[in-house]
């Protein structure tokens, strides 16, 4: 296969591959065939059904023992297909408290962050931004949680895996 950028030529290598279409630092997908260009140093990965993968990932994250960090909440948020506004009229804040939250300049109570987290277990993810009405997990400081997601041909398998091991499979 010739690369898209140079046309050069790519080689399979093996995974994990950093995934950052989710917004999350610490998640890398295996079992995916990666191509890269010996010229540019381009790598091509084809992912296939990114809407389950992104509904395993919505789970890992809603149920980790620890705090959601700023991009965790953004990820929830984007999710669940809800702007801004409408996570804030959803959890009855403001839309600015919504944004100091994903910037980091405001934690969560953990009854807000307990709703924001069954609102990603029990809701589909909607296509457009809406607006309506909703009213549990979180007791340790806000600490990412690394995953290695696994393909398979049917599915996405999301085993948590530490940071160290992540890298070390890198």
């Amino acid at each position: 296969m010739r690369c898209l950028q140079c046309d050069g030529q790519t080689k399979v290598r093996p995974g994990p591959v950093r995934y950052e279409g989710a917004g999350l630092a610490h998640v890398y997908l295996d079992g995916l065939e990666v191509r890269e260009c010996a010229e540019c140093g381009d790598v091509l990965v084809r992912i296939p059904r990114v809407e389950e993968l992104h509904r395993r990932l919505a789970e890992g994250v809603a149920t980790k023992e620890q705090r959601l960090s700023p991009d965790e909440i953004r990820f929830l948020r984007k999710y669940l297909g809800l702007s801004g506004q409408d996570l804030a009229r959803r959890l009855k804040v403001r839309p600015e408290t919504v944004s100091r939250w994903e910037h980091g300049k405001q934690s969560l109570r953990e009854s807000v962050e307990l709703a924001l987290r069954l609102l990603a277990l029990v809701e589909e993810p909607r296509a457009t931004y809406a607006g309506e009405e909703v009213d549990r997990f979180a007791t340790r400081e806000s600490e990412p949680v690394s995953f290695l997601v696994q393909a398979t041909s049917t599915s996405w398998s999301v085993p948590r895996v530490q940071p160290t091991e992540v890298a070390t499979q890198a």
